[in-house]
């Protein structure tokens, strides 16, 4: 310790001293000279670094923690504050410095100004400083703290959260990330190619005010749950964003939730198909095993209802006869339809073009819209001809234009078209209708399904039966607006009936 500074030492501790031992001496008020002592002495120990510049940018005074920290002299560091700037501070914080450093001559106070100093080892100190001018006394009053181990911490996690968004980013997977309020904190670039909406929009936005819909849904209860209980959730359901059917996997914590979610729309109408399939099939063995033994005794019972109606003693019951034949007809006609389930039927196949069977079936197509006072538009497009059974393709037209008409209102329109998409031949038959709900549109072409009060629930089934013996695919889309039924055919395909 050097001479002044033990005599400084000596001077405060006898002070004290004195003090302490003589009560009248506590309210003594120590000289100017021992303030300014006790200034330095607390400026020289102080850990934070302490210094004073004029608006010359000379410094004044610094004290001794500058040289500890840097690791360069008093002499070395007494320089012009332009020059320290030039030579010790890192190039990347130079600029901005500067501009600071003028704002603080211009008599502007700066608090936490963070930059980075070179210490004469090379290494790198980032330094936050305080400047307070004092423009009548010509002075900078400068306090600054070392922030090295905390800006590593902030880089650090800075890079971590740069890690996560990464794989979040990248992962096909939708993710969302909500707070206790359910405003969305975060949301992944696959949930934003799906939903309406920018993610900019949504962040800090509740997600009930945005997609009011989902109130009362299977994912709102489950995830209010899970914030509740503070346990992971993982379910299937309709996603009141995406509109799909979706998987997801529900994380809780004090923050909030994140929510992963994976569209299984697919998955799911693979499910509901080979479920649809299988029933075809079991059904389809019923109708061929015992579709013609049923018709057999009916085939007798119509014999002998007509021999007796013809007989006169049984005339005044011929109103009776006449309702049990129209009823047998009726049985024999619903038998028919059920035989067109089974797969084992023969086929007849032939090139033709759909364009063509519409054109010989359309009279009849116009006279069932005439009388149900519906119009027909039809929008015949450039298509090949495809390997098909043409009596099962007059029926699959038939069926669903007859559905179309019973769909719309009246005075409404059905349209019946067909295109090349993809390589692929398109039969749409759209209507005007109310359209599907969801809940139905997973029941269509079950045998025996019907919503309507005087129907069998034969004519869909029929209908995806012989698509599928044409190795092609009904898609179905509906809104409030109508339902358009999709038919898609494969070209040079062969086709296994």
């Amino acid at each position: 310790m050097k001479d002044s500074e033990k005599s400084k030492e000596q001077l405060i501790n006898e002070l004290n001293q004195l003090r302490q031992e003589n009560q009248s001496l506590k309210n003594l008020k120590p000289c100017s000279n021992c303030i300014e002592m006790q200034l330095e002495y607390f400026f020289d120990f102080s850990p934070e670094l302490f210094s004073i510049v004029d608006f010359d940018g000379i410094p004044r005074f610094i004290n001794p923690r500058f040289s500890e920290l840097l690791g360069y002299s008093g002499d070395e560091l007494l320089k012009n504050v332009t020059t320290i700037i030039n030579e010790l501070v890192h190039p990347e914080d130079r600029e901005n410095l500067l501009a600071v450093s003028k704002r603080v001559k211009d008599g502007k106070y700066v608090n936490g100004f963070e930059s980075r100093y070179r210490c004469k080892d090379g290494s790198y100190k980032w330094i936050s400083w305080t400047a307070i001018p004092f423009i009548k006394k010509g002075m900078i009053y400068i306090v600054a703290s070392d922030v090295t181990y905390k800006k590593g911490l902030e880089e650090q996690l800075k890079k971590s959260n740069e890690e996560i968004t990464n794989i979040l980013e990248s992962i096909t997977d939708g993710f969302y990330a909500l707070d206790n309020n359910w405003c969305f904190k975060y949301i992944n670039k696959e949930t934003e190619k799906v939903i309406s909406k920018k993610r900019e929009e949504l962040i800090g936005r509740c997600i009930w005010e945005e997609f009011p819909h989902g109130i009362g849904s299977v994912p709102y209860q489950e995830c209010h749950s899970a914030l509740e209980k503070q346990q992971p959730a993982y379910f299937e359901a309709y996603s009141f964003i995406l509109g799909k059917y979706c998987q997801y996997n529900v994380y809780p914590s004090k923050d909030g939730l994140s929510v992963y979610f994976t569209d299984i729309t697919e998955r799911k109408k693979f499910e509901q198909e080979m479920a649809r399939l299988s029933k075809m099939n079991l059904i389809g063995q019923m109708a061929a095993g015992i579709g013609h033994e049923i018709r057999n005794p009916m085939t007798s019972i119509r014999g002998f209802l007509q021999m007796l109606s013809s007989k006169e003693d049984c005339t005044k019951y011929q109103r009776y006869f006449a309702m049990m034949i129209e009823e047998v007809d009726r049985v024999n006609s619903i038998i028919t339809e059920f035989l067109s389930l089974a797969k084992s039927r023969p086929a007849s196949l032939a090139r033709k073009n759909i364009n063509e069977i519409l054109d010989s079936i359309f009279p009849l197509i116009l006279a069932n819209a005439f009388n149900s006072n519906k119009n027909i538009v039809l929008q015949k497009g450039c298509i090949p001809d495809l390997l098909v059974d043409e009596k099962e393709i007059r029926q699959l037209i038939l069926n669903l234009v007859r559905n179309g008409l019973e769909a719309t209102r009246d005075y409404g329109q059905v349209t019946i078209s067909t295109y090349l998409d993809d390589q692929e031949v398109i039969l749409a038959v759209a209507d005007q209708g109310k359209g599907i709900s969801s809940d139905i549109l997973e029941k269509l072409g079950t045998p025996f399904f019907t919503t309507k009060a005087d129907g069998v629930g034969l004519g869909l089934a029929i209908c995806y039966s012989i698509v599928e013996r044409h190795n092609s695919v009904i898609d179905i889309e509906t809104s409030p607006a109508g339902s358009v039924f999709l038919v898609r055919f494969k070209q040079d395909k062969s086709v296994e009936l």
